[in-house]
């Protein structure tokens, strides 16, 4: 298993193993150190000398890192990384779903009979709908633009 600071179950996996860590770190020292970067030592010792809280720290400080290089690199995935530096999964609504057609440009194509499905079909839900001249168009429902 990984504890690579991207993954999503790297937390789960630090408390399941958060025993067994130090140990094993001890016992990679000499791998652990070649070629590393310095967050990922600096998460390492933390791990040595028993230090879990700091260390799980230290390894989410590395992925934000990464994100924070991507932007200013100006990489492929800086706008995907700028979404994940800046929203949380625990913001997004299950009950909300965003709709956008051609850039926002109108209210056609498949999303315009997705929502009016789901619109009847599921009323309990939020619709959003993203539109670059909201006042423009007209749609049925409830749906905020």
């Amino acid at each position: 298993h990984s504890f690579e600071p991207s993954s999503r179950k790297t937390p789960e996996r630090y408390k399941y193993n958060s025993e067994l860590l130090p140990k094993v770190t001890r016992e990679l020292i000499p791998t652990l150190f070649k070629n590393a970067k310095p967050l990922f030592i600096l998460e390492s010792l933390m791990l040595m000398v028993n230090k879990r809280k700091s260390a799980f720290k230290i390894n989410k400080l590395r992925k934000k890192a990464r994100l924070v290089k991507s932007i200013l690199l100006r990489r492929k995935n800086k706008n995907r990384a700028l979404y994940q530096l800046t929203d949380s999964e625990d913001k997004v609504s299950p009950n909300t779903i965003v709709f956008e057609a051609f850039a926002g440009k109108n209210y056609s194509d498949s999303p315009k009979y997705i929502y009016e499905y789901m619109m009847k079909r599921y009323p309990n839900y939020e619709f959003i709908w993203v539109f670059k001249n909201p006042s423009k168009v007209q749609i049925p429902g409830l749906a905020k633009k």
